[in-house]
């Protein structure tokens, strides 16, 4: 097949798959996965894909590269416009980092939803950290530049970023609570096992607790750092403080957005 055949049989693949996540209503249950960043999303995508694993006599050792967490089996789409690079068929779960009204309209009501959220003063801390090692750029001197901050080269407001991302979901959940978990990152991290049964039996993924245990194994912090590289951007190469005007700055901006999602948290 030559190159530009090729290349057409692929965009039309692409637009098949967008009509089909924008437009076709799904006949079965589906879910999703709703986390600012920085709140633990990958460590958990990490865990489920190696106990999916176990369960199909697969392996469940992950890999580490640069920049990702990889194993046998991927689990989980992009909620948004990337999803058209999947095939056919439909994913275990989706996932976002979005707030809810970014949502393709056509799936709002038709997901089961897992929304994970975090302190502000410890993503935002996390966060920059983590950009800044990536970026390798210096730490953000004026508030001003924390409003307006460049990760991966799109530029975030993260005060607002935060608010919609906590104020839309928890105002989702508090009229949908049949169809939403919130949750927050120091109680799942604090009850890993408790954590991921309770995503296993509400996303109907069936794990046994052998395989939770093993796959909490695989995945804990200690056997990620040893598969790093020295280059891999989840290595704190120096370590940056975030100033406590910049920390108090934020608190004081999104501390009323964080408590309204965690009225809606459900006990792990």
């Amino acid at each position: 097949m030559s190159i530009n055949k090729a290349l057409l049989k692929n965009i039309k693949a692409n637009l098949l798959n967008m009509k089909n996540f924008y437009f076709t209503i799904p006949n079965e249950q589906q879910y999703a996965i709703a986390s600012l960043p920085r709140a633990g999303y990958n460590w958990l995508h990490a865990v489920i894909n190696s106990a999916t694993c176990m369960k199909h006599n697969i392996p469940g050792e992950i890999f580490v590269d640069d920049m990702l967490y990889r194993s046998y089996v991927k689990n989980s789409a992009p909620l948004d416009y990337r999803s058209i690079n999947f095939g056919k068929g439909s994913p275990a779960f989706w996932h976002t980092n979005k707030a809810f009204f970014n949502i393709p309209a056509i799936r709002k009501n038709k997901l089961k939803y897992i929304i994970l959220s975090r302190n502000p003063r410890e993503q935002v801390t996390s966060y920059l950290r983590h950009s800044l090692n990536t970026n390798q750029e210096e730490v953000p001197k004026r508030l001003d530049e924390i409003s307006e901050f460049e990760f991966y080269n799109q530029k975030y407001n993260l005060i607002k970023r935060f608010n919609d991302f906590n104020n839309s979901w928890s105002e989702f959940s508090t009229n949908n609570k049949e169809n939403v978990i919130c949750l927050d990152f120091k109680d799942y991290m604090q009850k890993q096992f408790e954590f991921i049964k309770l995503v296993s039996t509400y996303f109907d993924l069936d794990f046994t607790d052998e395989e939770i245990h093993k796959a909490l194994n695989y995945c804990s912090k200690d056997k990620f750092m040893n598969k790093l590289s020295d280059k891999s951007i989840r290595i704190n190469k120096k370590e940056i403080e975030v100033s406590e005007k910049v920390l108090n700055h934020i608190s004081a901006q999104c501390m009323n957005s964080y408590n309204k999602f965690c009225k809606n948290l459900y006990k792990i």
